[in-house]
């Protein structure tokens, strides 16, 4: 499948490079191709000549396949090690040419989705540091350690091309435990790595973020920054109803004080359809607007605790609960603890 067929859902797609990538190192480490591509829809020959992207079920499937092939359980951080610049594409080449790695990894965070769209890259600045803030789109579990690992991975190994040894101060944090192998996550990763926290992030030094990049080259960024938002005007005609409406309620940094949640009728209107038409769509996705406003609720609520000084009640009121103890009982059972234990923590 490339981008230009027609697509179901947008979100449940991966390009095909990093499927590709574990295929070769599979077969680098003596596990046939058949058996990673066991229950798939392709073989060997036909994945290396693929473009665009694939659906994410066909990728866990090669996950899981070569997970249980494999005799080490580091196999995302491995993989993450195979993945260099030129298997991210064109935002890889946008990034080596930008201008700073500031500017770097906030080009990243803003077309990540070209590349793994199954996940949202978020870029956020708190006094000392900036952050690259992983949220899946979709489910992913059974595999999340995996593509964390993997992402966090390549994401080191770029910036230690980027800003040389300077990669050393980056910390990373995971919203999993430990998972047993904590060495050899170190021996990749660096020893500033934090597991059981809140979110999935990348933390960088404000300091770093101003380094200026020897392999800068304007005219080369800005040809591939247009090839990339190419990449996603394609993912927002093709998406499903239920992806435009986290579009929708997507809240920028400047809006998030006064942002609110839209009634139906103003969604419907919205994307030119009556409210019984859009209730009629989400069902067919297998949602609800209800269940997309809870998405919502708890990218916002973290942001909440984390950017603003606002109380739990004024939070609740926020984000349209009756009240603030239905808030934090629902927080908990996002998070797994309260909305007062995540602030603190």
């Amino acid at each position: 499948m490339t981008i230009g067929q027609k697509i179901a859902d947008t979100n449940s797609l991966i390009a095909v490079n990093y499927p590709a990538a574990l295929l070769r190192l599979c077969q680098r480490e003596g596990i046939s191709s058949h058996a990673v591509l066991e229950n798939t829809d392709y073989c060997a020959e036909t994945l290396a000549s693929a473009k665009g992207f694939i659906a994410f079920e066909q990728y866990k499937q090669m996950i899981r396949n070569a997970s249980a092939e494999f005799d080490q359980p580091n196999l995302g951080l491995l993989l993450g090690s195979e993945l260099g610049l030129t298997t991210h594409g064109m935002l890889g080449i946008a990034a080596l040419a930008s201008l700073t790695y500031g500017d770097a990894i906030i080009l990243t965070s803003r077309f990540f989705k070209c590349r793994f769209p199954v996940i949202e890259c978020a870029y956020k600045e708190m006094d000392d540091y900036v952050y690259l803030e992983l949220q899946e789109n979709i489910s992913i579990e059974g595999v999340k350690p995996f593509l964390i690992e993997s992402i966090f991975t390549s994401l080191r190994d770029v910036s230690k091309l980027l800003i040389s040894d300077h990669y050393e101060k980056i910390e990373f944090e995971f919203d999993f435990p430990d998972p047993g192998y904590g060495k050899e996550y170190i021996k990749t990763l660096g020893n500033k790595i934090h597991f059981n926290r809140p979110v999935n992030r990348m933390i960088v030094p404000k300091a770093v973020k101003f380094m200026s990049l020897k392999m800068a080259e304007p005219l080369t960024r800005e040809l591939a920054e247009k090839s990339c938002e190419k990449v996603l005007k394609n993912f927002s005609q093709q998406s499903s109803i239920a992806e435009k409406i986290r579009m929708l309620l997507c809240c920028d940094e400047h809006e998030l004080l006064n942002f609110t949640f839209p009634q139906m009728e103003k969604i419907a209107a919205n994307l030119n359809m009556s409210p019984r038409t859009l209730r009629r769509r989400l069902k067919l996705e297998g949602t609800c607007l209800q269940e997309l406003v809870d998405e919502i609720r708890k990218k916002l609520a973290l942001r909440y605790l984390t950017e603003t000084q606002l109380s739990i009640t004024q939070i609740s009121s926020q984000l349209d609960f009756n009240d603030a103890s239905y808030f934090t009982k629902s927080f908990k059972r996002w998070i797994g603890i309260t909305p007062s234990q995540y602030r603190e923590g």
